[in-house]
């Protein structure tokens, strides 16, 4: 991982709307309202939930330029509570490894056309697709809902295929993805089909 990997919970504000709350609000002196946010990369990082310690959120990466440069992960939760992270050294209270989050089940839009997404692939001989179905199903009811700009379509027979990504740990994964296994046989990588078997294990 790149330097940018150590980071530290800095706090959390709800958003300042009036110009009277920007003067007063801050972070330890410092108000991120201020300035105008340009997304980095990574463009995503994975970090401990502060609260739900057994969780992971993935949070989006920013820099501004306010006399000096200054990166910022922040969370945007639901409840209009927004958590800051920033960059920081091993040796300082709090400092954790951040993770880059990894993606499962995301395809390109038509077969021929160019970019780095796969294209689904049918590999019918998989003893197993049933056992890893029932897992799957346990990930995705324990997994974060992020809601999609409208629906997805399936890539094979076209089939209105859901509207939500699913987080979980690290990984991240489209909600109509069991569709692509149970319907048209399809296989997850191998580096996901034993998360989700790890984490099953661990939930018995």
């Amino acid at each position: 991982m790149s330097a940018m990997s150590t980071w530290r919970f800095l706090g959390e504000v709800t958003k300042a709307i009036t110009p009277a709350q920007l003067r007063i609000q801050s972070l330890h002196g410092w108000s991120p309202w201020e300035y105008v946010w340009i997304s980095c990369e990574p463009h995503r990082i994975v970090v401990p939930d502060p609260i739900e310690l057994k969780r992971f959120r993935h949070v989006s990466t920013y820099r501004v330029t306010d006399g000096k440069l200054r990166k910022f992960a922040v969370d945007q939760r639901g409840n209009g509570v927004w958590r800051f992270y920033v960059p920081a050294s091993a040796a300082d209270n709090g400092a954790f490894e951040a993770r880059i989050p990894r993606y499962e089940g995301f395809w390109r839009s038509r077969q021929k056309d160019d970019g780095t997404l796969p294209w689904p692939e049918g590999t019918p001989e998989w003893p197993e697709r049933a056992a890893f179905l029932d897992m799957l199903d346990r990930a995705d009811a324990e997994a974060e809902k992020v809601a999609y700009r409208g629906y997805s379509h399936c890539r094979i027979c076209g089939c209105r295929n859901g509207f939500q990504s699913l987080r979980l740990d690290v990984w991240e994964w489209p909600s109509g993805f069991r569709h692509y296994l149970a319907d048209h046989e399809v296989r997850p990588s191998r580096d996901f089909e034993v998360f989700v078997q790890e984490y099953a294990s661990e939930q018995v």
